[in-house]
């Protein structure tokens, strides 16, 4: 497996990679997320790609994509409140299906802190749905510690706790 800085010629490949992800929120929170069925995603994720603050990696075996992330390196500056702060934020993350549980996710983090040290960063964050308890225990299984709650209180009357996640059975 290689890892590598996603190239303009990748985009289809992340787009295609980003659909199960975006289905699994759409599915927990249709009310925030679209449907990557019905919405191409191509246009947002370009975005992203094209801010000089955000890089993607890409896991593939030989020509084959597996996994991808795309993270934010955050500078934030001092205010009266908060310190200045130099980290790195994920903004997403997802491996295929059939190649979960292969080291793939690890190994796109592990090249992910390693870019932060070569930069002096020490701080990575992320957030996740609360309903993805998967997400939850990889994360938590790397060392990645709860450091906030965001809370949601509709008055529309909307309910304001993601579906609950259907576990997709394992492939073997």
């Amino acid at each position: 497996m290689n890892i590598r800085p996603v190239k303009e010629s990748d985009l289809k490949a992340l787009v295609a990679l980003n659909r199960e992800v975006q289905g699994l929120h759409a599915g927990l929170r249709p009310d925030v997320f679209k449907s990557a069925e019905k919405h191409d995603m191509t246009d947002g994720i370009a975005g992203l790609l094209a801010k000089a603050q955000f890089r993607a990696i890409l896991a593939e075996e030989g020509r084959r994509p597996l996994g991808y992330a795309i993270y934010e390196i955050r500078e934030q500056s001092e205010t009266h409140f908060k310190r200045a702060r130099h980290l790195t934020y994920i903004h997403q993350m997802s491996v295929a299906s059939e190649h979960r549980r292969k080291g793939i996710g690890k190994a796109l983090l592990q090249h992910i802190r390693q870019q932060s040290r070569d930069l002096g960063i020490d701080c990575i964050e992320l957030d996740f749905w609360s309903a993805n308890t998967a997400a939850r225990a990889f994360y938590k299984s790397l060392g990645f510690m709860p450091i906030r709650e965001v809370l949601e209180l509709r008055e529309d009357g909307a309910p304001t706790a993601p579906r609950t996640l259907r576990r997709v059975p394992r492939r073997k």
